[in-house]
């Protein structure tokens, strides 16, 4: 199986100029029908992430049910052209009798364009509690790629982490959610924040655990691993689950690069594979590269 994440900067409040963004990105890659089984993209892809209120959202919240609605339209364009699953995050709304509710949402479309769900943010950081309804629970559904059963478990950003970073550090709840379903690829749209430093030229080999490096790697280019190394951390259950089992399991986060008032976002994309309860990252992205990273898992 073939996945591709598209990490890029979104232009806050405005969904039509991140749309055109996307589109060239995606273009620029060359990806062609059947290159890839799987495009992810980050949390609020194409809205931008910090808002403040209900009121605030509402300008970009694209209505339930919308066929027409800006995400819906364009994930179904690039899935049917590239002959993909497509799973992009965006603000949701609902009609709630004379109000409305919000939740911060990912759409997966099929290859044929059709719509397989739509997931609610279960676990909300403090940015989403402006504005979003809490999610009821964390979720599995299953596709068919290339003949083969998957069950696939979407999550979004916060989900890694502790509830409310107030539940106990293992309780892992959206991870022992993941095994007690026995799912083959979790798939996490991000907009994931930058903690600590960025990185820099010392930290573009010294603090890499990948086998091999470009000798062009820059700052820019260099994930931030420290990142990277959290979010493996924090889906500990899966190692456990691996060795004691055969079973592989891939894990999918597509981040978004970028900055929002005094927020910056951590890029560093990553697949990685969970096997024989060892966890083997199979391609990542850099903290403030544009593009599309293509893996084969």
């Amino acid at each position: 199986m073939k996945v591709a994440c598209l990490q890029f900067t979104p232009t806050h409040k405005n969904p039509s100029v991140s749309l055109s963004r996307a589109d060239d990105l995606l273009q620029a890659s060359c990806l062609q029908p059947d290159d890839v089984d799987f495009l992810v993209l980050p949390e609020m892809a194409f809205s931008g992430y910090t808002f403040h209120s209900k009121a605030e959202i509402a300008e970009v919240a694209e209505d339930d049910g919308d066929e027409r609605g800006m995400t819906v339209q364009w994930a179904r364009r690039w899935a049917r052209r590239l002959k993909a699953y497509v799973q992009v995050g965006y603000p949701r709304r609902i009609s709630n009798g004379p109000h409305f509710l919000y939740y911060n949402a990912v759409l997966v479309i099929s290859p044929a364009g059709t719509i397989i769900t739509r997931y609610n943010k279960h676990f909300l950081y403090t940015t989403d509690e402006n504005w979003a309804e809490e999610g009821e629970r964390f979720t599995t559904y299953s596709i068919t790629i290339q003949d083969k059963p998957i069950k696939v478990g979407p999550g979004i950003c916060m989900d890694i982490n502790p509830k409310r970073f107030l539940a106990p550090f293992d309780a892992y709840e959206f991870a022992n959610f993941q095994v007690s379903q026995n799912s083959d690829i979790i798939i996490c749209s991000m907009a994931w924040l930058l903690s600590g430093d960025a990185p820099t030229d010392e930290d573009v080999i010294a603090s890499s655990p990948m086998p091999h490096h470009n000798p062009t790697d820059t700052p820019t280019s260099t994930p931030v691993w420290s990142n990277v190394r959290y979010w493996a951390v924090r889906l500990m259950p899966l190692v456990n689950h691996t060795e004691r089992t055969d079973k592989a399991i891939v894990v999918v986060v597509c981040n978004r690069t970028g900055v929002e008032e005094d927020v910056t976002f951590c890029g560093s994309s990553t697949v990685m594979k969970f096997k024989n309860g060892a966890v083997e990252v199979l391609g990542t992205l850099g903290w403030k590269e544009k593009g599309v990273l293509i893996v084969e898992t």
